[in-house]
């Protein structure tokens, strides 16, 4: 029997390994080769076991710098220049405003839950349950002391913010209110409150009915929030509601601290209730009835409401029939209301008892704009767009004055006209000069600020129109009027606004330079209602000087 390390005699022979000997052992044997081979063998496994430790430390080294790396990267992104964007401050709110969407930074980042806006830093306080939440760190370069986030629940319209000096974080954006308001966005996120995903498929269906399709598509049509609910009917007529509180989530004056609020906003967003009440009163009565008794009692537990019973409190309603709202959520008729009625305020939309004690604006409707073309390269003289008869076919008195017009114009004078009646509304209406506000079932309509925000002067032709306006516009800068209820006075005024066409021209600029007061996609609308609320409740805050707008009446 052999040791390892020795010759073997026979190679067929069975080999029994045992252990080594004692080294004493093996130097009094003459083992001196076999205990080389041992020390060779540990000091291979020292050195491999160094090797490893090396290249352990090293991609330790590797991934410092790959996350510091990463976080430069972050900071470079969540960084922006002073001159790339506006900054909208003020003392009482956490959040501040800053940057563009669309610029060649990147300036936004999102954060796809808040654990991860945690991560970025933004304060909890200030962060609400829409996701994504876009965020955006503010440089050292714009002189804030605080260093703070951008916080934004929707980037709609930020690509529209134009480049404003800044200096020791004041802000010299031309919102003009300047009172701190709460919203109550307990109702955009209590589904005891709104249901959106309910509303969603009650409301859509209305418009699948008429229209033969859905508008657009939800991510989760079991989970609608107020964003997809207001994408949904962003251009809807009767969306001034959802507008007015989509510019209060959004404005900067907007506090998160009831404590520190003036002004409230009370998002009910009746509007489609009071839709269903009239169409649809059988199928739809015990949901709205429930839903105003909701809203009810959510002002009756509110203190800030009962700190002076909804003075000053305001809610849109932009449908008319109050009468149901009195019936089911009385407190609601107690707030101010920026409501919806032709030519002259409806009483029943505030409570008797504070008829002369509470403001009623007047809502107006949401325009559908279609591209502007310069004013040298119109092509038309004026443009009339829409049915010639109601929807029944039938030729009533409410749509005579736009037969008349149709009629009148292309028989008794030469000027040019594309369509007057159906066709294409964006391929006709920015072309011509002037465009003809006319009566339908009631006496405005959308049709007038789609013809505003396409760039095109409009022709009103009944003088109760102007009533059922909001107060505050100059329209002498802004329009014309032609009397449609005599065809000899309606013939001269045309040619009298037809004889100046550098006048037309001037209009036309005003319009442009106005157009915003119309427009329900910013947030000029909203900022211009809370304004003339501000001034009713607090003389002593009213704005020295003119506004941006020479068409805005200032209070």
């Amino acid at each position: 029997m052999k040791y390892r390390g020795e010759s073997q005699q026979n190679s067929s022979s069975p080999t029994i390994r045992r252990p080594p000997p004692p080294i004493g052992m093996m130097l009094m044997h003459g083992h001196e080769g076999h205990h080389g081979d041992s020390i060779t063998r540990t000091r291979r496994v020292g050195r491999n076991r160094s090797r490893s430790i090396s290249i352990i430390r090293a991609l330790l080294l590797v991934i410092v710098v790959a996350l510091f790396a990463f976080y430069v990267f972050l900071v470079s992104k969540i960084s922006i220049p002073k001159e790339s964007g506006v900054i909208t401050a003020s003392s009482n709110r956490d959040v501040i405003l800053v940057g563009r969407n669309g610029t060649t930074d990147n300036t936004l980042i999102k954060a796809d839950n808040l654990a991860q806006a945690d991560d970025y830093g933004a304060s909890r306080d200030n962060l609400k349950e829409e996701l994504p939440i876009l965020l955006l760190r503010l440089p050292d370069e714009t002189n804030i002391t605080k260093q703070e986030l951008l916080l934004v629940q929707d980037d709609h319209d930020l690509n529209k913010i134009t480049t404003e000096e800044v200096a020791g974080g004041k802000s010299t954006s031309d919102h003009l209110l300047s009172v701190p308001f709460f919203v109550y966005d307990e109702f955009l996120h209590n589904e005891e409150l709104l249901n959106f995903t309910e509303m969603y498929h009650a409301d859509a269906y209305d418009r699948m009915h008429k229209d033969g399709k859905y508008n657009t598509k939800v991510l989760d049509e079991r989970n609608v929030t107020f964003e997809e609910y207001l994408n949904e009917f962003r251009y809807w007529k009767h969306a001034g509601d959802i507008h007015f509180v989509r510019s209060a989530l959004e404005h900067p004056m907007r506090v998160f601290d009831p404590k520190q609020a003036k002004l409230f906003v009370v998002p009910a967003l009746l509007t489609m209730d009071l839709v269903d009440r009239i169409y649809r009163y059988k199928e739809t009565e015990k949901k709205t009835s429930q839903h105003m008794k909701r809203i009810e009692r959510f002002l009756r537990d509110s203190p800030w409401f009962k700190r002076n019973n909804g003075n000053d409190h305001i809610v849109p309603i932009a449908y008319f029939r109050a009468q149901w709202i009195s019936r089911y959520a009385p407190r609601l008729l107690r707030c101010n209301v920026v409501q919806m009625f032709e030519v002259d305020n409806d009483p029943n939309f505030v409570h008797a008892d504070y008829i002369h004690e509470r403001a009623m604006y007047k809502i107006f409707y949401v325009g559908s704009p279609c591209d502007m073309i310069a004013h040298d390269e119109k092509t038309q003289d004026f443009v009339f767009i829409g049915s010639l008869f109601n929807k029944h076919g039938q030729g009533n008195r409410f749509f005579r004055n736009r037969r008349d017009i149709c009629n009148w114009l292309p028989n008794s004078t030469t000027y040019t006209h594309a369509v007057c009646g159906h066709g294409d509304k964006c391929m006709n209406l920015p072309r011509a000069l002037v465009g003809f506000h006319a009566r339908g079932d009631t006496i405005s309509a959308n049709r007038l600020f789609d013809t505003i925000l396409s760039g095109t002067v409009p022709i009103f032709t009944l003088k109760p129109q102007y009533r059922s306006q909001p107060e505050w516009y100059d329209w002498s800068k802004l329009s014309y009027f032609a009397d449609v209820e005599n065809k000899t006075q309606f013939l001269s005024d045309i040619d009298e606004i037809m004889s100046n066409r550098t006048d037309i021209m001037v209009k036309t600029r005003n319009l442009l330079e106005n157009k915003d007061l119309f427009d329900w996609q910013t947030n000029v609308p909203f900022d211009v209602y809370m304004y003339n609320l501000q001034v009713r409740l607090y003389p002593e805050t009213r704005r020295e000087g003119p506004s941006q707008y020479s068409a805005l009446i200032m209070p």
